[in-house]
C-alpha cells in the first residue's frame, strides 16, 4: 500500500477518467481515509477519479493507493470497469468515453476487443456493443443529447440527425409519449425529405405543430399525419362519415382494406336472436344502397 497526495495523483493524467456519473463519494469516509485504495499502474491512475476530486475539493493530504505492475490497456480498462461496478447502468456519454479510450489505444498499436468487456458495461454479452456506441458517437450533438436523456432511441435519433437543434429541442420538450415522439420524428422526417424543406421551414413547421395548442384540439401527431398522408387522411375521413351515417351502432362492422388499397371490404357481425339478425341485415341493406360511395374510396 502506498499513500500519495491528490496533487501527485492528479498529475498522472486523466486518460481513464471515463465515468461522468460515478456515485459521489462520502466526504467523511474520504476524510477518514476509509475508501478503496486507488489503483496505479505504469504511472497512470486507473480508477478513483471521483474520490480524487473530492480529496482535491476538501484539501485532504493523501490518499491510499495500490501500485500494480504494468498492465496492458485492456487490463486497465477491465479493472476500471470492475471497480466502478455499474454494469448495465453506464450512460451513453460514458460509453462514448470508453470507445474513445479504446480507439486511442488501438491507434497506439494495442489490441482491445470491446465485445469481451460487454458484460462489465452492459451486464450481458453484446457483440454489437461497439457498433451501437459508434452509431451514437456519430450523431450530431443535439441528437446525441436526445439519446442520452432518453427522449429518443438510437434509431429514431439517427432519423432526426439532420434536424436543426431547435427542432430537436421542440420535440424533446413536447408532451408526447416515447412512442408518439418516435412516430412524430418518423413522419416529420418524411415530410422534410419529401418537400425538401429548408432548415427554417422545418423549424417553423415543428413550432406550429408543437409550440401551441392546435385548432379544434387536434393533436400534433395526427396533424402531422394529415400533412404526410393527405389523400389517405381524406379517405379515412370519408369512410368515417359513411360509417357514422350508415352502420355505426348497428352491431355491424365493415373493414376497409389496409390504406384503402384493394378491391373489397369485409363485414363482420354477431347475433344472438332472430331480431338481432334482422337488425344486422337491415343495416347491411342500407350499406348496399351506398356501395358506389364505398367502392369509390378504394385505390
Amino acid at each position: 500500500m502506498d499513500v500519495r497526495s491528490p496533487a501527485e495523483l492528479e498529475a498522472l493524467g486523466p486518460e481513464l477518467d471515463l465515468f461522468v456519473d460515478s456515485p459521489a463519494p462520502d466526504p467523511h469516509l474520504v476524510e477518514e481515509g476509509l475508501h478503496p485504495p486507488l489503483p496505479v499502474s505504469a504511472g497512470a491512475l486507473i480508477w478513483g477519479f471521483a474520490l480524487l476530486r473530492e480529496a482535491l475539493r476538501s484539501g485532504r493530504g493523501g490518499l491510499a493507493c495500490r501500485v500494480l505492475p504494468p498492465l496492458a490497456a485492456s487490463q486497465r480498462l477491465a479493472l476500471a470497469l470492475r471497480l466502478e461496478a455499474r454494469a448495465g447502468r453506464y450512460s451513453w456519454p460514458e460509453k462514448r468515453n470508453i470507445l474513445e479510450f479504446v480507439r486511442r489505444r488501438r491507434a497506439e498499436g494495442e489490441t482491445l476487443d470491446l465485445a469481451t468487456l460487454a458484460p462489465c458495461i452492459e451486464g450481458r454479452r453484446d457483440p454489437q456493443l461497439e457498433h451501437r456506441i459508434a452509431r451514437y458517437s456519430a450523431l450530431p450533438p443535439a441528437a446525441r443529447q436526445a439519446v442520452a436523456t432518453g427522449s429518443l432511441d438510437l434509431k429514431t435519433a439517427e432519423l432526426a440527425g439532420g434536424f436543426p437543434p431547435a427542432v430537436l429541442a421542440l420535440i424533446e420538450g413536447a408532451p408526447l409519449s416515447f412512442s408518439r415522439r418516435r412516430q412524430f420524428v418518423e413522419l416529420l422526417g418524411e415530410v422534410f425529405r419529401r418537400d425538401r424543406l429548408e432548415a427554417g421551414e422545418l423549424e417553423e413547421l415543428a413550432a406550429r405543430l408543437l409550440g401551441a395548442p392546435l385548432p379544434g384540439g387536434e393533436q400534433p401527431l395526427e396533424a402531422l399525419a394529415v400533412l404526410r398522408f393527405p389523400t389517405l387522411t381524406a379517405l379515412r375521413e370519408r369512410f368515417g362519415a359513411l360509417a357514422g351515417g350508415l352502420w355505426k351502432g348497428s352491431g355491424v362492422q365493415i373493414q376497409a382494406p389496409p390504406n384503402f388499397e384493394g378491391e373489397s371490404f369485409s363485414v363482420a357481425f354477431g347475433f344472438s336472436s332472430r331480431d338481432d339478425l334482422s337488425r344486422r341485415l337491415r343495416a347491411l341493406r342500407a350499406v348496399a344502397e351506398h356501395c358506389d360511395e364505398l367502392f369509390a374510396l378504394l385505390r
